[in-house]
């Protein structure tokens, strides 16, 4: 009986750690930087990745071309992290507050609850969506201004503040995409 009532025990905190995670605990599935997410790397096959990538974050739940790029570029989406192919070939991803925010007639139509991202993922140095422009600089010390409300890391992410925003670059500012090396991108 008492082996039973460990069991029991165990199995509680089990799904109380993965419940942590999956809302967005402290520890991020896995981390996003500028030669790609997790143990998944630039220049690698989409098979590889996506086998990489499974344990940490399940099964994708959306694939297809990038009606904005052209069929060359292929994507996997895991709601609000979508990776980027050329010619099956891991080149870059955006993690973007929503999803596939392509609206090109054709594109996927994978949307997401802007009230929860999904998988938790940050950069090495601690910024997830909804972190702000301040925590950002903080994080990073210098940043370039790369387009009208983006930022350059030293170490080569691109990060969005809301297109919406009244005052570019103020600290209050909530974060809204982080990507790298995207059709289209900078």
């Amino acid at each position: 009986m008492r082996a039973f009532g460990i069991l029991i025990v165990c199995v509680l905190v089990a799904i109380c750690v993965g419940v942590g995670a999956i809302r967005g605990s402290s520890t991020p599935l896995a981390y996003l930087d500028a030669r790609g997410v997790g143990p998944a790397h630039f220049g690698m096959g989409e098979g590889e990745v996506v086998r990489l990538l499974q344990p940490a974050l399940g099964a994708p739940n959306a694939e297809d071309i990038n009606t904005g790029c052209g069929p060359r570029f292929t994507e996997v989406a895991w709601h609000d992290l979508v990776l980027e192919f050329r010619f099956r070939v891991f080149t870059g991803y955006r993690f973007d507050e929503g999803g596939w925010p392509v609206t090109v007639p054709g594109s996927p139509s994978d949307r997401v609850s802007p009230a929860v991202t999904v998988p938790a993922l940050e950069t090495r140095n601690g910024i997830t969506l909804g972190s702000t422009v301040g925590e950002l600089r903080a994080a990073y010390g210098r940043l370039k201004l790369v387009g009208a409300v983006q930022w350059g890391t030293p170490d080569g992410l691109v990060v969005s503040e809301s297109a919406a925003v009244v005052n570019a670059g103020s600290p209050q500012d909530t974060i809204v995409e982080i990507e790298t090396d995207v059709c289209g991108a900078f």
